[in-house]
């Protein structure tokens, strides 16, 4: 007895279930909808000029269906009533229709193909204007960061088409109104059924545009992978391991293993929604099958005539298709306004950092110089501490080395010097103010830096160097001594053009440099810049014996009047620091000159004596 209770008490709960699920969906498209609005502004700021003619154009596109019905019944009309100068009237007009609407549809696609060119510029020169307003590096080194951006990425396509649809929209909305009318001249209650048999089918995109939508969503990392495979085997960093190893085989299996499962989820779901739309289908057909039946009654009968009869047929189909067309119409909307929402996302993403609007101005000359007091720093999504309670001092136009094992924190201590990430916990303080505090523009403007992982431009050799400071950029003197003062000048002067020569293979007549000549290139690059403090993490790493000597005798020259943090683990290179800086496991355990240190005997001297070992 009990299970029959349940039986009978759970079916109403399902049912109501199911409608909840319904309405819930319902209230989740307007929600979308409501998009709706900023996403077409999105598109008009691309091409208003050319977003304004294709609505005028579809406007006077749609006139053409009602134009074609009424005309068609004055040529039934004309011809059994034998009017033959009437008949001949009708099929000139038949003919301007046709003339205009084709005119129409060449001037649209004209006008849509420029416009999907500008679009795709001006929404890349948005994302990557967004991209670069990101201040610090904490979402460069988020998986989330890089799912938005692929999924920005992919709602691009959608942009034209939510523009054209909505267009697309208001001259079905058009045609709809006119043959709404026509249709319920033959009987109001005929226009109603032929509306209401076209609702399960806009339900049913309803569904099928979110399904979709949320599945390629949950695809993004998938769909990078994939970009990730396919740049491997495709592109040159990776060339020479992919063949040593014979590695090709193998990272396309993985591409088709993660390809077959993305692709065998899509068509699940197509599948499903298959199912579903072909009886929805069936009930509109016999709904417009009734209305037709009425009205072919309504002619037997003589209420109507035969001129009527067939713009109620027109009216009929046009209705039918024209509310079908509007309702998947809307769907489409639905579903692009999701992909586009995607981008409207990336474009509202805001950095964790913020820089502080007219911020304090930055000294100069420095007086007192940094100072770092018990900063701690984790990564973001890390529990570890890669810096503990670091304290230190850089005094203006001191040169400090920074020197310990790798993992130490040296390179993630020049972040937060550089403002590419805040302590976590602390402060770093400029002639005793918050590095916050200042113009975040200013701080990175007055500090030059060569990383260890240099980024190598695919620009001409003077591009490169000029790039540090892009308002000097055409400073062919400046450019060549900093070129001289890295020795980079001995290489461009070997290359076919000097430095209008194209460096690297990405472009045509690009000429390769090593990893040493290229580490020459970025050190101009860095000397280039005209800024008070300097940070070399590893300049000399990729040099020979003979070019990091050269560097080594000017040195001097190289940081007279600034203010230099020096990182390397070559420790001749670290001797012409006047103070040397050792890290342990995220914490400063030594400080001092090197001989101080060495005398010391602690971790500096237990590193210097087994690099000096190798030498022996």
């Amino acid at each position: 007895m009990g299970g029959t209770v349940g039986d009978q008490g759970g079916r109403p709960v399902r049912r109501s279930g199911r409608v909840a699920r319904l309405l819930a969906q319902v209230r989740q498209a307007f929600g979308v909808y409501r998009g709706l609005p900023r996403s077409l502004r999105l598109v008009v700021a691309a091409t208003p000029g050319r977003a304004a003619a294709l609505l005028v154009i579809n406007l006077v596109y749609s006139l053409s269906a009602p134009a074609n019905a009424w005309a068609s019944k004055f040529l039934v009309e004309a011809l059994v009533t034998n009017q033959s100068t009437m008949a001949l009237l009708v099929v000139v007009v038949f003919t301007l229709i046709h003339l205009v609407s084709n005119g129409a549809g060449y001037v649209q696609e004209v006008v849509v193909w420029g416009q999907i060119d500008r679009l795709r510029y001006y929404l890349h020169t948005r994302i990557m204007t967004q991209a670069t307003a990101m201040c610090d590096l904490a979402l460069f080194e988020s998986p989330s960061f890089y799912n938005k951006l692929e999924n920005a990425r992919q709602g691009m396509p959608w942009t034209q088409r939510l523009f054209m649809q909505t267009i697309h929209m208001c001259s079905q909305f058009v045609i709809f109104l006119t043959f709404l009318g026509v249709l319920s001249l033959l009987h109001p209650l005929a226009a109603v059924l032929v509306l209401l048999s076209t609702a399960p089918t806009y339900i049913a995109k309803l569904r099928y545009g979110f399904g979709a939508w949320s599945v390629y969503r949950s695809q993004a990392p998938g769909v990078r992978r994939l970009d990730y495979y396919y740049q491997l085997l495709t592109t040159e960093p990776a060339a020479k391991e992919i063949r040593l190893f014979d590695l090709g085989g193998h990272f396309i299996a993985q591409y088709r293993r993660i390809f077959g499962g993305m692709l065998s989820e899509i068509e699940t779901f197509r599948r499903r929604h298959g199912r579903v739309q072909v009886p929805l289908s069936a009930i509109t057909s016999l709904c417009i099958g009734a209305v037709l039946c009425y009205a072919v009654w309504q002619a037997i009968q003589g209420a109507v005539g035969i001129g009527d009869v067939v713009l109620y047929f027109s009216a009929i189909f046009f209705l039918q298709g024209t509310a079908s067309n509007m309702l998947q119409t809307a769907g489409t909307l639905y579903t692009a306004q999701l992909h586009v929402s995607n981008i409207l996302e990336f474009l509202d993403l805001e950095s964790p950092m913020q820089p502080v609007a007219d911020g304090r101005e930055l000294p100069a000359p420095w007086q007192e110089g940094l100072e770092l007091r018990n900063v701690t720093f984790r990564y973001p999504g890390t529990e570890q501490p890669v810096l503990r309670q670091v304290s230190l001092r850089i005094r203006p136009g001191e040169t400090v080395a920074l020197v310990g094992h790798n993992g130490a924190g040296k390179t993630t201590l020049v972040k937060l010097l550089c403002r590419l990430y805040d302590p976590t916990e602390g402060r770093i303080l400029l002639d005793g103010h918050d590095l916050r505090e200042y113009d975040l523009r200013d701080v990175r403007r007055h500090t030059t830096v060569i990383f260890q992982d240099y980024a190598r431009y695919h620009f001409t050799a003077g591009e490169n160097i000029g790039l540090a400071a892009v308002n000097r950029r055409d400073d062919d003197e400046a450019i060549a001594a900093a070129a001289a003062q890295s020795g980079a000048d001995e290489v461009i002067e070997r290359l076919p053009r000097g430095y209008d020569t194209q460096l690297g293979r990405e472009f045509e007549d690009g000429m390769e440099l090593s990893i040493g000549e290229w580490q020459k290139v970025a050190l101009a690059r860095a000397f280039f810049r005209e800024v008070q403090f300097q940070i070399l993490d590893e300049p000399t790493a990729a040099l020979d014996a003979q070019a990091e000597y050269d560097v080594y005798l000017r040195f001097r020259e190289l940081t007279q009047g600034r203010t230099t943090l020096l990182i390397s683990h070559r420790f001749s290179t670290v001797r012409m620091a006047d103070r040397i800086l050792v890290l342990g496991r995220g914490r400063l355990v030594e400080e001092g000159s090197h001989d101080t240190l060495m005398a010391r005997g602690g971790l500096y001297a237990d590193l210097y004596e087994k690099q000096a070992a190798r030498y022996r």
